[in-house]
Parts: structure tokens; sequence; C-alpha cells
């Protein structure tokens, strides 16, 4: 297996199914209580990693190198599971690992491609949702010690500027990430 070879260009509308695929995710909230357990396993590999590794993903994957995305996750997956703490995590990353296991080693080019696609959009449209949903906390002082807030006390920047530069990373990553898959 050629982990960083040339998997071939995806069919555009594939790209824009799962693009759409992730936003309706994200988008419903039936949807998003489940599937925000996914971004909260790559929120805890690393806090401000979230959109930029969404952003990493898009990279290889509009280069082709869909093996590479699968790879990634799986070595990211098994990093988050020797830091679990918890029962529940354990048990949601060997299903997520189950399900990547399965993709990668029984899938066929096509329904890798898709996986891997899907995987990128949902970790870049998924990164954006909590910023809204931190903010709202937030301005109800349900969230005093957030990270925002942990810089604003660290800084002097209020906690708004703070959410303001978590957006605009995860929004640029996003647009130059669609950029990528699409171009």
């Amino acid at each position: 297996m050629d982990i960083f070879g040339d998997q071939g260009d995806p069919a555009r509308v594939m790209v824009l199914v799962t693009a759409v695929a992730a936003l309706v995710v994200v988008t419903f909230g039936e949807l998003w209580r489940p599937a925000r357990n996914v971004i909260t396993i790559v929120h805890e590999a690393g806090h401000a990693l979230v959109a930029l590794l969404g952003l990493g993903f898009a990279a290889l994957a509009g280069a082709d190198r869909i093996t590479a995305v699968l790879v990634l996750c799986a070595i990211l997956l098994v990093g988050v599971l020797v830091m679990v703490r918890n029962v529940y995590g354990v048990v949601l990353l060997l299903i997520a690992g189950g399900v990547l296991f399965a993709v990668s080693w029984w899938a066929n080019v096509q329904i890798q491609a898709t996986f891997a696609h899907l995987i990128t959009w949902f970790l870049l449209l998924g990164a954006v949702r909590p910023i809204g949903e931190l903010q709202s906390k937030r301005r109800r002082g349900r969230a005093r010690d957030s990270d925002a807030d942990q810089l604003a006390r660290l800084t002097g920047a209020p906690g708004l500027f703070w959410i303001g530069m978590f957006l605009m990373i995860n929004l640029g990553s996003l647009v130059l990430a669609a950029a990528w898959l699409l171009g």
C-alpha cells in the first residue's frame, strides 16, 4: 500500500455531496448531538488544531492522497486513545477506529475517497459550530473557564476577541480547504 501515492481525481459531484452531507449533520441538532463526539475527539487531540487538522486533511484529499487521510486519522485515534480517561471515550474511539479500519481495509477506492472527503468536510464545518455554542454559553455566564476566557485572563484581550479569532481561523481554514477540495 502506497500511503502517499496518488489515488486519482475524485468525482466533483462526490466532493460536493460529502460537503452537503457534513453540512446537514452539523446543522441539524438531532444529527449534531451524537456526531459532535467526533469533533470532541479531535478537539481533545489539540484545541487549536480542529480547523487546522481539517485543513491538513483537505490539502491531502485535494492532492488525491486519500490513503494518507485515513492513515493519519488512525494515528490520531491511537494518540487520543492513550490519553482518554473514561470508558465512554474508549468505547467511542474503538468504534471510530473500527469503522476507519473497515473502510480502509475492505472498501474500494471510491468509498475510501468518499469517506475521507466526508471526514474532511465534517471536521472543517464541525469546527465552526462550537464557536457559536461557546459564545452563547459565555453570554449566559455558563463558560467562565472556557478557552476564550482563560486566554482573556492571560492576555488582557477580551474573551469576545478570542471568540472572533477562533471564528476567523476556522472560517479561513474552511475557505482555503474548499478551494483545495473543489479546485
